[in-house]
């Protein structure tokens, strides 16, 4: 990028523009076409001082300006947001202070994609003599590479397993992990309820959330706090900083309103298209742009799969739609819907566990629970476990009075299948996917099966 290097394909030419983001190596696409030059930012901001002194290229950015650019596809995410981002260096002294108040063990939560947040924290333990254990499938996989390719240092000796921990003072070992978003089955989410593998969290534990929760995560990120609150940690978030007592401890990856309009200005382009945002925020941009003089007729407002016919000396028209979005086809050429594919995933890693119960209209057994394992556990060779589900469900069959109606019936599988999935893993730490089977016996011999699919279970 920095070389502005640039690559032929066929009658376009392409090149990439460094700009910064929460993630390394950010760039926006420059496309030389035949009817002129195209311009998509990526994720950006315009960080003047980032962390890893690599800001954006706005010299390189105001030359393809001066040269002439047909069309600015620009990203939309903070376009509400007035002002400009806050530079990321500016929570370097946050972890300092947190590191140096904090007595017992920190839990820190962070996007696994953001090295200049991890490079931070890991400052911060080296100059307090903490060590660092990283816990996440994405953290370490992410870390890895970004050691690699030397977007991240560490200093020698400075990390030590996840599981090794716990074994250490208190005070001299800090944990950062993925699960700042709440997501299911993230590190911070599974030591928010208990079933950390490594990491039982006390009183005494401080856990930060370096993160606000993307739209759409709002209640999962809240009912990790509540999870966090009984435990009684005490926690450190970005939304509530000031309160907890800690400086701020995130700053957004997008670019605010100022920067969308110096976006404009120094690429200066006769064409204007809102990317990368719902309708609502790729409207706040169209006025951006309008502020920024680009006229009305010029401003391109498409919806994903909006076809936009470009030719040279002639103003873009749209043309049509095309299907948008994925589309995963199988080995027989079938187009496999989403929710089919999770299941086959999960199946591949995790195996499959049925739950089959015979009761009548009162809710009694009529025969003891029948368990059917693929790829999960061999039933003849875990009889404990196995006897173990049984009485399980023996119990949670005894909560029930009466089954009614078609509700009854599918509070009563979803009570089983959450049993069977908690004592599960609590056994043997696997999550296969459950499909509870209830056969409803009548008075006059009719049975009604009920099933609860496997997709029930995600």
């Amino acid at each position: 990028m920095d070389s502005h290097e640039t690559v032929q394909l066929g009658a376009f030419t392409v090149e990439l523009v460094r700009v910064t983001h929460s993630i390394p190596e950010s760039s926006a696409i420059i496309v030389d076409t035949p009817a002129g030059r195209l311009i998509n930012t990526g994720d950006f901001r315009l960080d003047p001082e980032p962390l890893d002194d690599r800001p954006s290229d706005i010299q390189r950015l105001k030359q393809l300006g001066d040269a002439g650019v047909l069309l600015l596809m620009s990203e939309s995410t903070n376009t509400t947001r007035l002002g400009r981002t806050p530079t990321e260096h500016t929570l370097q002294d946050s972890f300092y202070e947190l590191m140096g108040q904090t007595k017992g063990r920190l839990v820190v939560a962070a996007f696994s994609s953001n090295m200049n947040r991890i490079q931070m924290v890991v400052n911060a333990a080296h100059h307090y003599g903490r060590k660092v254990a990283l816990d996440g499938r994405s953290m370490l996989t992410v870390a890895e590479l970004a050691v690699r390719l030397g977007n991240l240092k560490i200093p020698k000796d400075a990390l030590v397993p996840i599981h090794e921990a716990s074994s250490l003072p208190d005070n001299q070992v800090v944990v950062i992990c993925t699960g700042g978003q709440g997501e299911p089955g993230a590190a911070l989410s599974r030591m928010s309820v208990g079933e950390h593998r490594s990491i039982k969290l006390r009183k005494s534990d401080a856990v930060v959330i370096s993160s606000t929760p993307i739209p759409g995560n709002e209640q999962s990120y809240a009912q990790m706090g509540d999870d966090l609150a009984r435990i009684g940690v005490k926690q450190f978030r970005h939304p509530t900083h000031e309160i907890d007592g800690s400086g701020p401890l995130h700053v957004s990856g997008h670019a605010f309103r100022d920067e969308h309009a110096e976006m404009i200005r120094l690429t200066r382009p006769a064409y204007v298209m809102p990317i990368y945002g719902g309708p609502l925020p790729r409207q706040y941009h169209r006025d951006i742009a309008l502020r920024q003089s680009i006229p009305s007729n010029n401003i391109i407002m498409a919806e994903n799969g909006t076809v936009l016919d470009m030719s040279l000396g002639k103003a873009p028209v749209i043309t049509g739609t095309v299907s948008a979005g994925s589309r995963l086809v199988d080995q027989t050429g079938a187009v496999v819907p989403e929710i089919v594919t999770k299941d086959r995933m999960q199946l591949k890693e995790d195996g499959v566990l049925v739950v089959i119960l015979t009761v009548d209209r009162g809710v009694r057994l009529l025969s003891s629970p029948d368990i059917v394992t693929r790829g999960f556990v061999a039933i003849r060779d875990n009889p404990a476990v196995i006897d173990g589900l049984r009485t399980e469900l023996r119990t949670a069959i005894k909560k029930t009075t009466r089954i009614a109606s078609r509700s009854d019936i599918d509070h009563l599988k979803d009570t089983l299948r959450l049993v069977t999935t908690k004592y599960l893993f609590k056994r043997t730490e696997g999550t296969p996917g459950v499909v509870v089977v209830v056969n409803v016996v009548a008075k006059d011999g009719s049975t009604n099966r009920v099933a609860s699919p496997v997709a029930d279970t995600h």
